[in-house]
C-alpha cells in the first residue's frame, strides 16, 4: 500500500473515531440523569372528618395522595402530618397516606393536615429511564388503536416527536370545547364523537393520539400553581405528559399549554398505565370510610 493511501486510511479511521466519540458523548449528555431543583415551594392541604351519627365511631379512616416524590420538575424533600399516618403505594407508584380518628364523638369532627416541601426545577431534569412500552399501549378511556384515532394521528405526524405533540395538542384544542366539570370519566372516543369534555377528556384524547403516533404519554392529576399555596379540591386538575428527549414534558390541552410553565404543575398522582388499571376515578384525590364524612377544607 502506498504512503498516500496509508495516510488517507489513517485520516479516515481518525475521522470515524471522532464522529463515533461525538455521537456517544452527545447521547450520554442527552440521556444522563440530572438533579437540579433550585427553587422551593410549600404545599399545604387539610381535611375535616365528621361523624354524622349520635354514636361514637372508633378507628374511622381516610386516605389522600402525597405530591409525587420526584418528577422532571419537582422533588419532594419533606412532608409532615398533623396526625400519625400509615403509608401506602398504589399500583402506579403513587404514594398515599391513611389518617385514622381513634375516637370520633357523636356529631363530632376532627381536622387532619398535610404540609409538603417541594424543590422545583425551571428546566427539565432527566430521570432514570423506565420501560416506555406501557405508555404506548391502549387502555380504558385511551383508545389509541381505534381506526379513527389512528387516522387522525397519522395526519398529524411531523418530522419529530416534539412537532407531532404540538400538532396533536393544537388539534385537540381546536376540536374540543370545554364542558366544565364532568363527574364521570368518559374517554377519548367520547371526546372525539361529542367534541366536548372536561380536563379529563381533553387529556385522554391527547394521550390516545400521542400513543397512536408512537409518542410515550401518560396522564397526571394534581394542581397548577406557581407559588406556595393551600390546595383546594375545586382546583384539582388532569393533564398529560409526553416523554421526549429523555424527560417527561407537560401538555395541558384544556389550558392551551404545551412545554410552558411546567414548574407550575404539581403532580400528585400518575394515572393508569396498563389496560388492567381502573381509571374510572381519575378525579379522585382522597376517599374515606362509609361511616364518616370527609371534606377537603
Amino acid at each position: 500500500m502506498g504512503q498516500g493511501k496509508k495516510t488517507w486510511l489513517l485520516i479516515s479511521v481518525m475521522l470515524l473515531t471522532a464522529v463515533g466519540v461525538y455521537f456517544a458523548v452527545d447521547y450520554l449528555m442527552k440521556t444522563r440523569v440530572t438533579d437540579n431543583y433550585p427553587d422551593k415551594r410549600i404545599i399545604k392541604y387539610s381535611f375535616t372528618m365528621q361523624n354524622p351519627t349520635n354514636s361514637l365511631i372508633e378507628n374511622a379512616s381516610f386516605w389522600v395522595y402525597l405530591p409525587a416524590k420526584q418528577t422532571t420538575y419537582q422533588k419532594r424533600t419533606n412532608v409532615s402530618f398533623s396526625h400519625r399516618v400509615e403509608n401506602r403505594v398504589d399500583s402506579n407508584g403513587n404514594e398515599k397516606v391513611v389518617f385514622t380518628a381513634k375516637n370520633l364523638p357523636p356529631f363530632g369532627n376532627e381536622v387532619f393536615s398535610v404540609s409538603a416541601e417541594i424543590d422545583i426545577a425551571n428546566s427539565p431534569n432527566r430521570l432514570a429511564s423506565v420501560d416506555m412500552e406501557p405508555y404506548l399501549q391502549p387502555e380504558k378511556h385511551i383508545e389509541s388503536e381505534d381506526p379513527r384515532i389512528v387516522a387522525i394521528a397519522d395526519s398529524l405526524k411531523a418530522d419529530s416527536m416534539t412537532d407531532s405533540a404540538i400538532n396533536i395538542n393544537n388539534w385537540v384544542i381546536e376540536n374540543l370545547s370545554d364542558a366544565g366539570y364532568i363527574r364521570r370519566d368518559h374517554g377519548a372516543i367520547y371526546a372525539l364523537e361529542n367534541k366536548t369534555g372536561d380536563c379529563t377528556e381533553f387529556m385522554n384524547l391527547f394521550l390516545a393520539l400521542a400513543r397512536a403516533s408512537g409518542i410515550p404519554a401518560r396522564g397526571v392529576a394534581g394542581y397548577v400553581n406557581k407559588e406556595s399555596t393551600i390546595l383546594k379540591s375545586r382546583n384539582y386538575h388532569n393533564w398529560a405528559e409526553v416523554y421526549i428527549d429523555s424527560a417527561w414534558r407537560v401538555v395541558d390541552p384544556l389550558n392551551k399549554v404545551i412545554f410552558k410553565n411546567e414548574s407550575h404543575y404539581i403532580a400528585m398522582r400518575y394515572l393508569g398505565s396498563s389496560p388492567t388499571d381502573n381509571t374510572d376515578n381519575t378525579q379522585r384525590f382522597f376517599d374515606n370510610d362509609a361511616s364518616v364524612r370527609v371534606s377537603m377544607n
